[in-house]
């Protein structure tokens, strides 16, 4: 096996552990999402099992419709899916120093549970 081919492997792998992780913390099937995203039923278990890859447009739509900004798929810090984009959509809205005030509040709630 290349070195190529090996990366390759595992990128995809990576990939599909990824997809299953944030899938699973919206709570939503893969049966579902694929039918969301306008393919078979069986499409998001495809690439999850590493059958198949997904398009770029698709990447975009599964990204889209899990509320995940695409650089943030593939950052293993990005941990609340849930809960990132309305608090980043309500960040953007604060003066810079209402911003100061609130990421000094979270650095110290980090500290306090060893977290930073």
């Amino acid at each position: 096996m290349t070195i190529l081919s090996e990366r390759i492997i595992n990128d995809r792998e990576s990939f599909s552990l990824r997809l299953a992780q944030l899938r699973e913390a919206k709570d939503i099937s893969a049966r579902d999402l694929s039918l969301r995203l306008g393919h078979n039923k069986n499409y998001i278990n495809q690439i999850e099992s590493q059958k198949a890859n997904p398009t770029l447009d698709s990447f975009f739509k599964i990204c889209d419709y899990l509320h995940t900004p695409p650089k943030d798929f593939f950052d293993p810090q990005y941990r609340n899916p849930n809960d990132t984009l309305p608090l980043e959509n309500l960040m953007h809205r604060l003066s810079p120093g209402q911003y100061c005030i609130m990421y000094d509040l979270m650095q110290e709630l980090l500290k306090k549970d060893n977290l930073f």
